[in-house]
């Protein structure tokens, strides 16, 4: 298995093992966002979405992408042959953003105790010539070598499918032989960086503007002339059923069904929503839409016209621009995602302003914005803002909080109704009623135990203390644990209360735990832990209220192996990949609530599995 390995420079490495994927994260979370900014057709987005997807996640999980003393490693893998194309695209995307950002990740990587070698060249040299140049052929991302004296057998590829260059439409075959002969790139993100520096453009392939046919013009003459009504809903939130774009034409047949519409564009199960079912949006009662992963230069003008909408999931939708005033014109809006946006993306005041709003996250920037703090919040994220809030923060009465470290007091947050609570350093005094925590450190503070309702835990920790089994009203724990080692996690052993454990073992070879005294669990999820069945916990088979056990792939015939053990076993590292705290306590808090339904927008999977 060949593939290709993307190096770059630092001349100062990160300390230690978390650190380095700690940077190693950051490093990715930078490239890939400008990645997914750049690119604007399907074609690319079919390689970023699927192939680039998993070499990343894969990579991070199973070290083959690491970061050392000399460099940040990236590697693109062929699969046995079968990926080469996509293998050195994608090398070619990762240096382009990785030049074009430099003294953007040269900032993000200081705080980890690393610092950038020599830029290994320019972006316009990059830019200049590329050896595997990519091209179109048709909707599809061709991906070839250069040639100075390439002729019609010359090959390409098209996912795992080769071609000679005979078979381009003769009208544009000449097109594509300069590139190849002259190794001139036309990827989305080389059209899009020369535009941005000034230089000339490689040719794209001229395509003649398509003609309606009568028919079709005619009915949408007559869409546009007698645009239908809003239909009266059918559904509450608390009783609406999600609807997605797989369902189509039933969407379309049944508008006033559609309250809850999740929209998401997911690799693994997403469709791209058609400009008829756009159109229709307006004649629909939606009062709760998502639309994770939409790439959008700016969101659609039909959103603003939902009067009835509460709830609007815009996470990962990238928009450059963020908001116009136009936003304000949701009247009814109650909570917004705004989460894993441009950071060059500004969201206009008319957001803040919207009376009804109570719930927002991802809002970003170094203050909270003017009028914001002045809603009737709560829940919000203030992992952003690094300074101490106004008077206005202090008095904030949220039920959840997310990331208040430096913006509010221990004592600011103790005297909230908070039920979750999101934080690396803030303390509660005993008694105080919260009901989800999350925390991230080396240990979870002794103070935890002095919370008589908390029921549901999730850690980032290095280990678990000794103590932890006296929260016997614990009923879910969630542990992030990278290279835990011998005895890091033997405390769950003695969690005889638990209904659900999530144990994310990054980079552990083996789990010599042994959980069958957990004779209450219904829900079992590993991932990022042993590849073979004999190195999981004992015990999982003999739980006798076993529901689910969810993993992520296990090493050759080992998945078959889980399986004949456990009946329950699913086998999907999608399913399990997102747990984060709020999608935690979303899925715990009520049906038809803002936090259940933006946790739902995020990740489809698991929710009513809890």
């Amino acid at each position: 298995m060949g593939g290709s390995v993307y190096f770059i420079p630092l001349a100062r490495g990160p300390a230690d093992g978390p650190t380095r994927e700690a940077l190693l994260e950051t490093t990715w979370g930078v490239l890939a966002r400008r990645i997914d900014s750049l690119a604007k057709k399907k074609g690319l987005r079919d390689i970023t979405g699927a192939y680039l997807a998993m070499e990343s996640s894969d990579g991070i999980r199973d070290g083959s992408w690491f970061a050392d003393e000399g460099n940040i490693t990236l590697s693109f893998g062929d699969a046995a042959g079968l990926c080469v194309g996509e293998a050195d695209a994608s090398y070619h995307w990762a240096e382009l953003v990785t030049l074009e950002m430099w003294d953007v990740l040269a900032e993000r990587i200081r705080p980890y105790g690393a610092e950038l070698g020599p830029k290994p060249r320019t972006l316009e040299d990059a830019l200049a010539k590329n050896p595997d140049p990519i091209f179109y052929f048709g909707t599809k991302l061709a991906v070839t070598t250069q040639n100075p004296t390439a002729g019609d057998d010359h090959e390409f590829r098209v996912f795992d499918s080769v071609y000679p260059l005979s078979k381009v439409p003769a009208a544009d075959r000449e097109r594509v032989r300069g590139l190849i002969r002259e190794g001139r790139c036309a990827c989305d993100l080389c059209q899009s960086l020369r535009q941005k520096l000034g230089l000339p453009l490689a040719p794209e392939a001229a395509r003649p503007p398509k003609r309606a046919k009568p028919k079709a013009a005619a009915a949408q003459e007559g869409t546009r002339a007698a645009a239908p009504a809003r239909a009266a809903p059918a559904f509450d939130l608390a009783s609406a059923p999600v609807r997605t774009a797989l369902e189509g034409k039933a969407l379309l047949a049944s508008p006033g069904e559609v309250v809850i519409l999740d929209l998401a564009e997911r690799w693994f199960a997403g469709k791209k929503v058609s400009p008829t079912l756009r159109r229709a949006l307006p004649s629909m009662p939606i009062r709760a839409l998502g639309l994770y992963h939409q790439r959008m230069r700016d969101l659609w003008p039909e959103v603003y016209e939902l009067a009835d909408l509460e709830i609007l999931s815009l996470y990962d939708t990238s928009l450059p621009r963020g908001l116009p005033p136009d936003i304000g014109r949701l009247g009814k809006l109650r909570a917004i995602d705004l989460g894993w946006n441009s950071s060059s993306a500004t969201w206009d005041p008319a957001l803040f302003r919207i009376p009804s709003l109570e719930g927002v996250l991802g809002v970003g920037g170094d203050d909270p914005p003017p009028d914001l703090l002045a809603r009737p919040l709560s829940f919000l994220d203030m992992g952003a803002w690094r300074r101490p809030g106004p008077k206005a923060a202090r008095e904030l009465r949220l039920e959840a909080a997310i990331y208040p470290d430096g913006f509010l007091t221990s004592e600011d947050v103790a005297r909230m109704p908070l039920r979750f609570l999101w934080t690396t350093k803030a303390a509660l005094p005993e008694g105080n009623p919260l009901e989800t925590l999350a925390l991230d450190g080396d240990e979870p503070p002794r103070w935890i135990a002095g919370l008589p309702a908390l029921r549901h835990l999730h850690l980032s920790v290095k280990r678990l203390p000794d103590w932890l089994p006296e929260l016997s009203g614990l009923e879910t724990l969630v542990v992030h644990m990278h290279g835990a080692t011998e005895g890091a996690l033997r405390p769950l052993e003695r969690m005889s209360s638990l209904r659900r454990l999530g144990l994310f073992a990054h980079q552990a070879a083996s789990l010599p735990l042994d959980l069958s005294g957990l004779e209450r669990l219904e829900l079992l999820a590993i991932s990022d832990g042993p590849k073979r069945w004999a190195d999981m916990p004992r015990g999982i088979a003999t739980l006798p209220a076993l529901r689910r056990f969810f993993t992520s792939m296990l090493g050759a015939g080992e998945d078959a192996k889980a399986k004949r053990a456990v009946a329950a076993t699913v086998i999907d590292g999608n399913v399990i990949r997102l747990w984060n705290p709020f999608d935690l306590y979303g899925a715990l808090s009520p049906p038809g609530s803002a936090a259940r339904l933006l946790a739902r927008f995020r990740n489809e999977h698991w929710l009513d599995d809890l």
